[in-house]
């Protein structure tokens, strides 16, 4: 008993002890290494949307010249109206707000709209306009005032930054042939002119600028006269659809359309805009259009139409099987999509002014098609068969006439799985009636053979070709696709590194790659030429005539271009470039007759150091007219840039070479100044 009373005293203590050390250890205070920042001053607020409208008269004689709130009354209040009458006023839109925003003008008739309406026609211009008369030459016309509250889209949109201000023009005009019909009437009990605001996706969240896209609708759709257009929060308006039995012979669509289809930028399924069925023959589209897009005008019986200036974009088979027997396209045409004037049987001579960049199949199975003119001296294409009488890709027959070489080539290119073509450059007359006709070839034999038969324009195919003897004497244009490689090498017909295939000949070489092989004075004998948008690679290459270089890039190893036997020589928009590991000189100007060089807006590009006279480094331009040579007249004119690798843009060697030098600099001589 004893021993267990002892035992549980034991454990009775030893808990009690543990409690007090808990006791303690509670009641302890420890030391922890710590530290704190604290972002004070953060700001949760609102940004406001705040826009005003104020106006004034838009003429010098008005009675309002200052700035007046539209919200305390009508900008537009006369009631004696007449022919002739003109209201103008400048309306200036604020941005007060901390938000920027996108805007759109209205009119709304609060009652109903009498034919009053019917001829008054609305004026509308971006910027501040004082009339000087009632011509409205700085200002385009809308439409008639019955069409705008209608509901007919205007264009009257834009975008303001926070605190950014825009002031457009709005005018009224009573047509003068208005009658005494029109006499005593009302547009409604009144109209009323409506800013909308909304929120525009312009600032930033931690994403992007896109959180608020889903409050800003993309589009309102309305239906004016049965017609359906789609006019988005951008100030694109789009003529969508006109139904089968809504139209007759003829559609005029009205003015402030800018699209003819779906935006080519939208989600929305495109479709025809008139139906296959419809029986229109002829539309006529207003200035300010600048987009027809996929699958638009799709319908038989169309056999006219004309493009407005503004025209950008055709789309995808936008006029697949329509009527016209000829097409126009006009300037500022950049892109024809995708098989836009397929299947038109009809068609036989299409215009094109501009420098359009086509896809494929543009003109692909048109049968009766026979004259292409291509009046832009940079037409480009995309895929192949650019024109077909069919799917299989019968050519026989179209001639397509282009303004240069370069563009020749392009068509070849663009027409490899068609056949029986002919490609000719137009001469002084724009019908083709003094076309020189193109000739390809793509092998040696063939331009072997076509030089030697006489032909002026040769378009080589992609590959490597050396020019045939000949060449010699000829005047000829050379034209490449890109791919095309001609080789200037020793013909062993005498010293040095010399090719005299060309000897006596003018050439013109455009868009095709000179590998200049070996090192002892390589380059063409007794040649003038001219070089637009050509390449020149390998080592030296010596000009021993007068040469022009148009956009060239220079990649010489370890070399130069050596003006040695040519008294002209031109280098305009070019860049010389050492990527092949050699050491920087660009141009050695150094000659055995008396020389003219002009270097205009090139760029000399080094990654290596220059090479070294005596141990100085050289200039991009080198001038040594040593050894008797004749004077040298130098001319740099716009800008001319060079990297560091080079001691300066230009220099002359020896001291005792002065004199024979001359420098321009954006026409003004300047100091000559020599290496030693």
């Amino acid at each position: 008993m004893t021993r267990k009373r002892s035992s549980k005293r034991a454990l009775l203590m030893s808990i009690l002890s543990l409690l007090t050390c808990m006791t303690m250890l509670i009641g302890s205070t420890f030391a922890w290494f710590t530290d704190s920042v604290t972002s004070s001053g953060n700001i949760i607020k609102s940004g406001t949307l705040d826009v005003t409208m104020e106006w004034r008269d838009a003429t010098a004689t008005g009675k309002q010249l200052t700035y007046k709130d539209a919200s305390e009354g009508a900008i537009f209040n006369n009631d004696k109206w007449e022919p002739g009458y003109v209201e103008a006023k400048n309306v200036k839109i604020s941005n007060v707000g901390t938000l920027a925003l996108q805007y759109n003008l209205t009119i709304t008739a609060s009652d109903e709209v009498s034919a009053l309406a019917d001829v008054i026609d609305v004026y509308y211009a971006e910027g501040e306009y004082l009339l000087a008369d009632r011509t409205m030459t700085d200002l385009t016309k809308v439409g008639t005032l019955s069409d705008v509250l209608a509901g007919m889209p205007t264009n009257m949109t834009g975008d303001l930054a926070a605190e950014a201000v825009d002031t457009v023009t709005i005018a009224l005009k009573m047509q003068e042939t208005a009658n005494n019909d029109y006499q005593d009437l009302a547009i409604g009990s009144d109209f009323s002119v409506v800013l909308m605001a909304t929120q525009d996706n312009v600032e930033l969240d931690s994403f992007d600028e896109n959180y608020d896209d889903i409050i800003i609708p993309e589009k309102d759709i309305k239906v004016i006269d049965g017609n359906t257009y789609y006019y988005y929060n951008n100030g694109v308006v789009a003529l969508r659809e006109v139904p089968y039995g809504n139209v007759g012979t003829t559609f005029t669509v009205p003015d402030g359309v800018t699209i003819i289809g779906i935006a080519k930028d939208k989600d929305d399924t495109n479709g025809p805009v008139f139906s296959k069925y419809s029986s229109v023959e002829s539309i006529t589209l207003p200035e300010g259009v600048k987009e027809i897009n996929a699958r638009a005008i799709n319908m038989s019986t169309l056999t006219s139409i004309n493009f407005p200036s503004t025209l950008t974009y055709i789309g995808e088979q936008a006029f697949r099987l329509t009527g016209m027997s000829e097409l126009t396209i006009p300037a500022n045409v950049a892109v024809i999509d995708e098989g836009a004037f397929r299947d038109m049987a009809n068609l036989t001579t299409v215009t094109v002014e501009g420098n359009v960049n086509f896809d494929n199949y543009a003109f692909r199975s048109c049968p009766n098609l026979t004259s292409i003119y291509l009046l832009g001296d940079d037409v480009t294409f995309t895929g192949s068969q650019f024109a077909t009488h069919s799917d299989n890709g019968d050519a026989n027959g179209i001639t397509i006439y282009v303004k240069n070489a370069t563009v020749a080539a392009r068509v070849y290119a663009a027409q490899t799985s068609a056949y029986g073509y002919e490609v000719k450059i137009l001469g002084s007359s724009t019908d083709g009636s003094d076309a020189q006709e193109v000739v390809k070839a793509t092998n040696n034999t063939q331009l072997d053979t076509a030089i030697a038969d006489g032909a002026s324009t040769v378009v080589l195919g992609s590959g490597d070709y050396i020019i045939p003897d000949s060449a010699k004497g000829k005047t000829l244009t050379i034209a490449g696709n890109g791919n095309t490689v001609v080789s200037v090498q020793d013909d062993g017909a005498s010293e040095g590194d010399i090719d005299y295939s060309f000897e006596g000949s003018n050439v013109t070489f455009e868009n095709v790659t000179l590998n200049i092989k070996g090192n002892d004075h390589p380059g063409y004998a007794r040649m003038s030429a001219v070089y637009n948008n050509c390449t020149i690679t390998g080592s030296n290459y010596t000009l021993y005539g007068d040469s022009i270089f148009n956009n060239c890039t220079f990649n010489l190893n370890n070399g130069y271009v050596w003006t040695w036997g040519a008294s002209n020589v031109e280098f305009n928009n070019c860049t010389f470039e050492d990527t092949v590991g050699g050491k920087a000189k660009a141009i050695l100007v150094h000659n055995t007759t008396e020389t003219i060089v002009t270097v205009k807006d090139c760029s000399f590009i080094a990654t290596n150091p220059a090479q070294t006279w005596d141990g100085i480094p050289v200039a991009a331009v080198s001038i040594d007219p040593e050894n008797g040579s004749p004077d040298a007249t130098v001319y740099f004119v716009g800008t001319n840039t060079y990297s560091d690798a080079f001691n300066s843009l230009y220099q002359v060697k020896y001291a005792d070479e002065v004199d024979d030098v001359t420098i321009y600099v954006d026409g003004k001589e300047v100091t000559v100044t020599a290496m030693k």
